[in-house]
């Protein structure tokens, strides 16, 4: 028998009208990183329900990602939510069968995703909620313990980079846009013609390379494959200025998760292979970076 919260009972109940006994939980749903997700069934139709994880209380703002969310299923960006509580974070949302799992190196995915994304940034919606990725990096970093921030020899050069790049992306002056914050493939359903975006508790104003950037580092893309896929969003080649910003804003993010991966193996919610990922592009975009910006001089 699935162990799932008491209090999903309630909470599914009061949202689709029915009793508990109408409930049939099927399975519990792998691929989340930061929450407990099941598939139910309730009178022949199934849903997924989210609980919200151990420790993702400190690191998520549920009131806006609840008003994210409902931007994103009114511009028809994720059409399978239903309902979210602002207070606790817990969630209901259609579920569906996907047609194939979402690839990185598959063409036709990366264009609807990044439709998708020029949607969403040039969509115009605003939420009274700047997310700072780089101060998020800070607030999380305070809550690291030694053992965890000493886990790589040069964690502190990494945070140094983190620290310089964020500077020389500021200096540019962007305005921020409504951004998902984490655009990567677990978070797409392909399936019925169409592609859903989903999971919305990081999303907020930030910088409109930040959605690039979380796709990039949570990758197994070469350098090549990166230049690619930012000229995909751009829709042509990038300027000189252009690509400073999103190589610079990689590594930034790059060095963003692997601070929250190192936190979550912290509360013992470890994210396996992902940590090393995040460590690598840290390291290897710091390094472009710098190149880049010694080119300029």
């Amino acid at each position: 028998m699935l162990e799932y919260p008491q209090e999903a009972v309630d909470n599914i109940c009061q949202v689709l009208s029915c009793r508990p006994e109408d409930i049939t939980w099927i399975d519990q749903l792998t691929g989340g990183l930061t929450n407990k997700t099941w598939r139910i069934e309730i009178c022949g139709k199934q849903y997924t329900y989210r609980h919200p994880g151990v420790g993702t209380d400190k690191i998520t703002n549920r009131k806006y990602e609840t008003e994210c969310q409902k931007i994103a299923a009114e511009l028809d960006i994720d059409s399978t939510f239903i309902f979210e509580d602002p207070q606790v974070g817990w969630k209901i949302c259609h579920y569906v069968d996907c047609d194939e799992p979402f690839s990185c190196h598959n063409e036709s995915h990366l264009v609807q995703a990044l439709e998708l994304l020029r949607k969403l940034h040039g969509s115009g919606a605003k939420i009274d909620y700047v997310k700072d990725m780089h101060e998020d990096t800070l607030a999380q970093m305070a809550l690291l313990q030694s053992e965890f921030r000493n886990r790589y020899d040069n964690f502190e050069e990494l945070f140094e980079m983190a620290e310089h790049y964020n500077a020389i992306v500021k200096a540019d002056g962007l305005e921020p846009v409504l951004c998902h914050n984490d655009f990567y493939d677990p978070n797409f359903l392909v399936h019925d013609g169409r592609m859903d975006l989903i999971d919305w508790e990081y999303a907020g104003m930030s910088d409109y390379a930040s959605d690039l950037a979380v796709f990039v580092c949570c990758s197994d893309y070469t350098y090549e494959d990166t230049l690619h896929f930012l000229e995909l969003y751009f829709q042509r080649p990038l300027t000189r200025e252009e690509l400073i910003h999103c190589v610079a804003y990689i590594q930034v993010i790059s060095f963003h998760w692997l601070v929250w991966a190192l936190y979550m193996a912290q509360t013992g919610e470890p994210v396996g292979p992902l940590e090393g990922i995040y460590h690598n592009f840290a390291s290897e975009y710091g390094e472009h970076a710098k190149q880049l910006l010694e080119e300029q001089e």
